[in-house]
């Protein structure tokens, strides 16, 4: 496995998943880091993605994951704020390789 370091940069100033501060406002994207250890932590580290959380309440039940590939060579995994941890780890397995990122 990978000891690559995980990008943790925010896209918005607002602090998703932490009670003291309020969640991103809909529409907003962060960056975020999975709890380490977790099969998502290892999933993201091992294919060398950043992790974008993304808060779209309007998008539930329609929208699992998204992948891109940018041109600067970054790789985002931009998933749903507030979604179940299965459901996303399930959605992040499929797309990536559906893609040919993962195996």
């Amino acid at each position: 496995m990978s000891n690559a370091p995980i990008s943790v940069h925010r896209l918005h100033p607002a602090v998703v998943g932490q009670p003291s501060e309020p969640a991103a406002p809909v529409g907003a994207m962060v960056t975020i880091a999975p709890e380490p250890g977790s099969e998502l932590h290892d999933l993201v580290t091992r294919n060398g993605l950043e992790l974008i959380e993304w808060n779209a309440p309007d998008l539930r039940g329609k929208f699992r994951a998204h992948y891109l590939g940018l041109k600067d060579g970054r790789r985002l995994l931009v998933v749903l704020a507030d979604q179940d941890p299965a459901e996303r780890l399930s959605a992040a397995r499929a797309l990536l390789k559906h893609q040919g990122v993962a195996a």
